[in-house]
This record gives structure tokens, sequence and C-alpha cells, in this order.
């Protein structure tokens, strides 16, 4: 578990494209992939996912994104509001 909670807002997330490798590597499924199906808790999970590669790269860590998904699994998650889960394209506006 995460000693700060993951914050999901309709403002987007940052990401780089190793996150997006280390996602596929652990689940066997892209981003887009986790965040376009109907299981919320997958949906959240990957939100999650990314926001922990961030604070460990933010503190010189790099775990396994084995561990970094189970992790994940178990970070308290905040969001705006329970209608308000963000549902971004992970490609941006340019592929819409």
């Amino acid at each position: 578990m995460t000693d700060q909670p993951i914050r999901v807002s309709s403002r987007g997330f940052r990401l780089r494209p190793s996150d997006g490798r280390a996602l596929t590597k652990a689940t066997g499924r892209t981003l887009n992939e986790l965040l376009s199906g109907s299981d919320m808790a997958d949906q959240l999970q990957a939100f999650a996912f990314i926001e922990l590669r961030r604070r460990d790269r933010d503190n010189g860590a790099e775990r396994d994104p084995l561990d970094v998904w189970a992790a994940a699994e178990e970070a308290d998650i905040e969001m705006d509001s329970p209608d308000d889960v963000p549902t971004p394209d992970p490609l941006g506006e340019v592929s819409s």
C-alpha cells in the first residue's frame, strides 16, 4: 500500500512510453485496453500503476512492473467525484 492516496482527476495524467511498456509487461494488456474495458477496477489500477511508477522514478527507485501492479491493486484512490472517472485517450487529441 502507498502512503499517499492516488488522485484520479479529469485533468488527465502524465506518463512516459516506458510506463506503457511496463504496464503491458505486468498485465499483458495495453493502457488503451485497460482504460477502454468495462472493468472499473482495472481502470483505476492502471491509473494507480502509472502514478506509482512516477513516484518511484521521483524517488530514484525502479521496481519490477509486476510488483508495481500488485501495489496498485492495494492503493487508496481518490476521485474528483464518483461520476467523474476520466477515460482519456492515451495518445492525446491527435489520435481522435
